[in-house]
């Protein structure tokens, strides 16, 4: 697409919440317990946004 930037990402992600093993809110589907509580981190180890190189940049976030 003409004027788009373009991302690319490769590196590891880690999840922790409080649903069941697979938790299903990933894959939008309704919290095991009713109300989601969890984190997600994200390690890149290569990529970039346009022309910023991203490798080595972590970033996180935790939602109630």
């Amino acid at each position: 697409m003409p004027g788009s930037l373009a991302w690319t990402l490769e590196g590891t992600l880690m999840i922790a919440c409080n649903c069941d093993y697979g938790c299903p809110c990933n894959v939008n589907g309704r919290p095991t317990t009713g109300k989601c509580e969890g984190g997600w981190t994200w390690h890149v180890e290569s990529g970039r946004y346009a022309s910023t190189p991203l490798d080595g940049l972590s970033f996180s976030i935790f939602a109630d």
